[in-house]
C-alpha cells in the first residue's frame, strides 16, 4: 500500500498496535496516534520504519523500554512520548535539522546521551522523569529552562542522599549506646532524678531501637524489589518508593509493616502513666476558651516554622523564578538551617513554658506540637505543595509560565500536517500544571525524599 499517512489521534483507541499496521505500510510517513488508550511495549514494527518524519504516541499507556534501534530512523523530525510509562534509559535519537521530541512524565532514569541528532534539536525530559546520576546535565538538546536541580539526580540530591545513608547508622548506634549506658546508670544508682520520666524516656528510645530492626530487616526487600527507575536516588532504593513489579516483596513489606504497626500500638499502650504528683488537667480543659488558646498556638508555631518553611521553599524554586533573586534565595537557603537549630534548641522550651502558665496547657504537649510542625508536618506539607509529582506549586514562579515572559512560548510545539496543525504541547496545560495522574504515585515519595533530607 502506497499509504503514507495515519492520523488518529483524539479518537479513544484502546488497546495494542496492530502488528501489520507497520508491516504494510513500508511508505508510512506519518503516524499520529496521540491522545488515546493505547498500550503495550514500544512497537517493535516501527524499529526499520526508515521513512518515518512523525511519530506522535504522547499520553497513551505505553510502557517499557525504548529499543536502541530507534536511531535507526533517520528520517525521523518529530517523536513524542510523553505522558506515558516508558522506562529505562533514554536511546540515542538520529532526529533531522529543527527536530524535537517529548520524553517528560515517563520512568526514564540514568545518563541521557550527549546527543538526538544534529545540534539546534529541542526536547523535553527532565520534568517526571529521574534522570542523572549525581552531576550536571551536559546533553546539548535539554532546554534550559528545564535544568533545575530539584528536577533530576543532582550533585545536591546525591549527596544529601550519601549523607543520610551514612548518618543513619550512626544516629542507630549512637541510640544505642545511649540506652545501654542509661540502663548501667540506673542500675548502679538507687536514686532517680522525675523516674516518670526517665523510665518515659528509656520506653521511647526502646522502641525508637525496635523501629529501627523492623526497617533494617526490611532493607534487602526495598533493594531487591527496587525496579521503578532503573537508577535514580540511592536513598530512595532503600525505601518503598522504587518497589514496582515484584508481588511477593510488596506483600513482605505489607506484612512486617503490619505486624511492626501491632507492636508499636502495644509498646505505647504500656508506657508509663502519669503517677502521684502530677498534677491532672483541669476538667473542662477542652472549653472554648482551651481551644482559642491551642488555636493561637497553632498560629504562633506556624509563624515559629517559618524558617523550614522557607527552607523548603528555597530548595524548590527555580533559577530566574519571578517571587525572589537568585542571591536572596542562596541567603535563605544558608541560614535557614542555622536558625531551625536556633528555634528548636534556644525558643522552643522556653516559649512552651512560658505560654503554659498563660493558657493553662501543659508544656509538654505545647513543645511537642512545636516540634513536630516545625520540624516534620509544616515542611513536609511545603513539599507536598511544591514538589513536581504533587502539586507542583514551584511553577507559579517558574519565568517560563509567566505568559508575559519570553519564554513562555518556548513549549508551545504545533506539528503541521496536511490541511490540519495538531498541538503537541502547550505551555499552560502541559508545562505549568501538575501531572494528575501521577499525583500520589510512587514518585511522590521518592521526591518527598529530596526535599526532607537535602543538605
Amino acid at each position: 500500500m502506497k499509504l503514507q499517512s495515519v492520523i488518529l489521534f483524539d479518537n479513544q483507541l484502546s488497546g495494542q498496535v496492530p502488528q501489520e499496521l507497520g508491516e504494510q505500510l513500508p511508505l508510512l510517513r506519518i503516524l499520529l496516534l496521540h491522545r488515546n488508550f493505547l498500550e503495550g511495549p514500544f512497537p517493535a514494527h516501527w524499529r526499520n520504519a526508515r521513512r518515518m518524519q512523525a511519530l506522535t504516541l504522547h499520553e497513551n499507556r505505553f510502557r517499557g523500554s525504548l529499543p536502541s534501534s530507534l536511531e535507526n530512523m533517520t528520517m525521523l523530525w518529530w517523536i513524542t512520548l510523553h505522558g506515558n510509562d516508558f522506562s529505562g534509559t533514554v536511546p540515542r535519537l538520529s532526529l533531522r535539522n529543527r527536530g524535537k521530541a517529548t520524553l517528560h512524565r515517563n520512568r526514564f532514569s540514568c545518563q541521557l546521551p550527549e546527543s538526538l541528532g544534529l545540534d539546534d534539536v529541542r526536547a523535553t525530559v527532565v520534568m517526571g522523569n529521574m534522570v542523572g546520576v549525581g552531576d550536571s546535565i551536559t546533553a546539548n538538546w535539554v532546554s534550559p529552562a528545564e535544568l533545575q536541580d530539584f528536577l533530576y539526580v543532582s550533585s545536591k540530591i546525591w549527596w544529601g542522599n550519601m549523607l543520610v545513608l551514612a548518618g543513619l547508622p550512626m544516629a542507630i548506634l549512637g541510640a544505642g549506646v545511649i540506652y545501654c549506658q542509661s540502663r548501667q546508670a540506673r542500675a548502679r544508682s538507687t536514686q532517680v532524678i522525675a523516674p516518670n520520666i526517665h523510665a518515659s524516656f528509656m520506653q521511647s528510645l526502646r522502641l525508637s531501637l525496635w523501629i529501627a530492626a523492623f526497617c533494617a530487616l526490611l532493607l534487602p526487600t526495598y533493594l531487591h524489589g527496587a525496579r521503578y527507575y532503573e537508577c535514580g536516588q540511592p536513598l530512595a532504593r532503600s525505601t518503598a518508593a522504587y518497589l514496582d513489579e515484584s508481588p511477593l516483596a510488596e506483600i513482605f513489606v505489607i506484612l512486617v509493616w503490619s505486624l511492626a504497626t501491632l507492636f508499636v500500638s502495644a509498646a505505647i499502650s504500656v508506657l508509663p502513666k502519669l503517677g502521684e504528683g502530677v498534677r491532672e488537667p483541669p476538667e473542662g480543659s477542652w472549653k472554648l476558651k482551651h481551644r482559642l488558646a491551642w488555636l493561637l498556638w497553632i498560629l504562633t508555631v506556624t509563624m515559629i516554622s517559618l524558617p523550614s518553611i522557607l527552607y523548603s521553599l528555597a530548595q524548590a524554586l527555580p533559577k530566574d523564578n519571578t517571587l525572589v533573586a537568585d542571591s536572596i534565595l542562596n541567603i535563605a537557603h544558608r541560614t535557614a538551617p542555622a536558625l531551625i537549630v536556633f528555634v528548636d534548641e534556644v525558643l522552643a522550651a522556653r516559649l512552651s513554658i512560658k505560654y503554659a502558665g498563660l493558657s493553662g496547657i501543659k508544656a509538654d504537649r505545647l513543645l511537642m506540637a512545636l516540634r513536630l510542625c516545625a520540624a516534620w508536618l509544616l515542611p513536609l506539607l511545603a513539599a507536598v505543595a511544591l514538589q513536581e509529582n504533587c502539586l507542583a506549586g514551584w511553577k507559579l514562579w517558574w519565568n517560563t509560565c509567566n505568559p508575559k515572559s519570553e519564554m513562555h512560548a518556548a513549549f508551545n510545539w504545533r506539528l503541521p500536517v496536511a490541511t490540519t496543525v495538531a498541538t503537541i504541547l502547550n505551555t499552560t496545560t502541559d508545562m505549568c500544571s501538575a501531572d494528575s495522574e501521577n499525583f500520589w504515585g510512587k514518585a511522590v515519595a521518592a521526591g518527598l525524599l529530596s526535599k526532607v533530607y537535602r543538605p
